[in-house]
C-alpha cells in the first residue's frame, strides 16, 4: 500500500542523502561512520522534498552542536538545496572518560550550590550524558550535566554545565 511506498521513499532518500553527504564529510576529514541519522522527514508543504537530519559523532560520542540536514528531491536524488551543516572538522579527543557521570554530576551540582549559596535548592535529580564539545578551539570530552531548580522562585532555572570528563573542571556553563 501507500504506507510501504512512503517508508521506501524515505529509506531511499536517506540512503541517497547519506551518499551525497560523504563528499562533504571527506572534505572535512570526518569518517563516514561518524554521523548517525536523527530523522528523515518529508516537507510539510512540498512532498517532493525529503530532509535527512544527521548528528556528527566521534567514536560514537555525539559532537555538541554538530549536525547536518540534506535536502533531497527523491525523484531525481538531486539536492533540492545546499546541505545545511554545523559539522566540526578534525575532531581530536579521547572518548574514554576518566570520570563517571556521577563524578560530573557532583562537580556541577557543587559549583551551582556554591554559586547560589544553597545546599538543597535542586528540585530534581541531575542528568548527565557524554558529548564531545569544541570550546574556544579545543576539543573536550564532556558530560553535559542538566540541573533543575524548579521551585517557583525568581531563582527557578535549568542550568547546564559541561564538565570535562578527563579533568573534572567546568568547560562551559
Amino acid at each position: 500500500g501507500q504506507r510501504t511506498s512512503k517508508a521506501d521513499k524515505l529509506a531511499r532518500a536517506e540512503a541517497a542523502s547519506l551518499a551525497r553527504l560523504q563528499k562533504k564529510l571527506a572534505r572535512k576529514g570526518i569518517a563516514s561512520n561518524d554521523v548517525k541519522s536523527l530523522r528523515v522527514f518529508e516537507d510539510q508543504d512540498r512532498s517532493d522534498r525529503v530532509h535527512t537530519h544527521v548528528q556528527q559523532t566521534h567514536n560514537g560520542v555525539p559532537v555538541f552542536g554538530a549536525q547536518a540536514i540534506v535536502h533531497l528531491d527523491p525523484a531525481t536524488e538531486a539536492e533540492a538545496q545546499e546541505t545545511t551543516d554545523t559539522l566540526v572538522e578534525g575532531v581530536t579527543v579521547s572518548t574514554i572518560p576518566n570520570l563517571s557521570a556521577a563524578d560530573a554530576i557532583a562537580a556541577a551540582a557543587g559549583k551551582y550550590k556554591e554559586k547560589k549559596g544553597c545546599d538543597t535548592c535542586l528540585t530534581e535529580a541531575p542528568r548527565a550524558d557524554l558529548w564531545v564539545l569544541r570550546h574556544e578551539g579545543i576539543d573536550h570530552l564532556v558530560y553535559r550535566v542538566q540541573l533543575a531548580r524548579l521551585d517557583g522562585t525568581e531563582h527557578t532555572s535549568e542550568p547546564v554545565y559541561f564538565i570535562d570528563a578527563h579533568g573534572g573542571f567546568v568547560v562551559w556553563s
